[in-house]
């Protein structure tokens, strides 16, 4: 299907393009001089912690206790040992920020050409993806990812941009290997691939994972040999209740405790639902609803995990943001739903009395974990008919882009 011609008004669309963008602008400009030039400047909890285990590499220590994550992860935050700690602090956040933008438009073009626009012009995503950007920008798991300076985005920055095919077509796999050998999640995109029929995918990402896992032996032989042979042991983090941890194993232990000292409970549990996200990814892309796959997989694996802290869950408002540019008004009521669950002023309202014991609001914060576990048990809803999909045999963009693949009988 192709673009329909449309009386246009190129003066309301720039009226309207540069009103969005200035809004976007705005709201991280605030974020900005929240951060670094309020009354008491934020203490960037994550970037400290990383510093400190780029200390522990220079001195030749074990890795292990410093960072929990595969030792070839030390070359994602090296840049941070040669800066001062407020300019390495500033280099951060903007890439957190560009980050925040990138995504939302990515979703904005994919919405495009899941109506029917093969080829998309910029300023026709523009002011919805500037609109997307700035619902993700006051989402809380954005806003715990930018105040505590996470790696979080850029993995999940990495994986996207390979589901979401923004990646030229050969090259499709090698960055969810990436993301999987920094940080292991991802590799649920593997399965996913196959499960798909995408096998050249998931063979590219299965090599891509191990090629950087092994550079992660050359460079950290020690280090590496210990953090692959105790995988699960670490126990850092501390209490598993602590209401923060949005996880199916965190909930069973503040609701459930006796079900969650059952051995491998909650990884019965958390593979269940991973199987259930596979299915419906499945069913999702042979519908030709491609983007419902991607995303259906990327917001259940988030609290599959043992640890689940809030900007693990950008998945989820990604979720959302696709569901609200759906033209179904159906898909848009329940976008708009997720939304609201990872909206600032739930936030602020649940998580005080959440902390303070409160079980109403213990009650109200476990919504956060029950959404992707929702999302991997059914799926997000169906497309209306009427959306079509961009045929398979559409025309690309110059930069090797995809469009969403055509239905397959069920």
């Amino acid at each position: 299907m192709g673009r329909t011609d449309q009386p246009t008004r190129p003066s309301a669309t720039l009226t309207l393009t540069v009103v969005a963008l200035a809004g976007l602008a705005i709201g991280l400009g605030v974020a900005w001089d929240l951060m670094f030039f309020g009354p008491t400047p934020l203490v960037f909890i994550d970037l400290d912690y990383y510093r400190a285990a780029l200390a522990t590499v220079a001195s030749h220590q074990p890795l292990y206790a410093a960072l929990p994550y595969p030792p070839i992860a030390v070359l994602a935050i090296a840049g941070l040992g040669g800066l001062p700690v407020d300019v390495g602090n500033q280099l951060w956040t903007a890439a957190t920020m560009v980050g925040c933008v990138a995504l939302p438009m990515v979703i904005a073009k994919r919405s495009l050409q899941a109506k029917g626009e093969a080829r998309p012009r910029t300023v026709e995503y523009l002011v919805p993806g500037a609109m997307l950007a700035l619902m993700l920008l006051c989402s809380s798991p954005m806003i715990s990812q930018l105040t505590n300076g996470q790696l979080t985005l850029l993995i999940i920055a990495l994986t996207f941009a390979d589901v979401a095919r923004v990646m030229p077509r050969k090259a499709e796999g090698v960055l969810v290997g990436l993301a999987g050998a920094i940080k292991l999640t991802p590799l649920i995109f593997v399965p996913y691939y196959l499960v798909t029929g995408q096998r050249r995918q998931a063979a590219t990402a299965t090599a891509s994972f191990a090629g950087f896992t092994l550079l992660g032996f050359a460079l950290f032989p020690s280090d590496s040999v210990f953090f692959w042979t105790h995988l699960g042991k670490n126990d850092q983090f501390g209490d598993p209740t602590r209401v923060d941890n949005l996880s199916i194993q965190a909930t069973l232990a503040r609701w459930l405790p006796a079900v969650n000292d059952l051995p491998l409970a909650w990884v019965i549990i958390g593979l269940a639902v991973a199987v259930f996200a596979l299915l419906r990814a499945r069913r999702h892309f042979r519908r030709g609803e491609w983007m419902e796959s991607v995303l259906t997989v990327g917001a259940a694996s988030v609290v599959i995990a043992p640890i689940a802290w809030p900007h693990y869950l950008v998945w989820v408002v990604l979720a959302a943001l696709w569901l609200v540019l759906r033209p179904d008004r159906r898909g848009k009521l329940v976008g708009l739903g997720i939304y609201l669950v990872y909206s600032l002023p739930y936030l602020l309202l649940a998580f005080p009395a959440a902390k303070a014991g409160d079980r109403v609001g213990m009650a109200v914060i476990e919504v956060a974990v029950v959404v992707p576990v929702l999302i991997g048990l059914f799926g997000l809803p169906r497309r209306s008919a009427a959306v079509t999909p961009v045929p398979a045999s559409s025309p690309t963009d110059a930069d090797v882009e995809h469009p969403e693949p055509a239905p397959r009988p069920a």
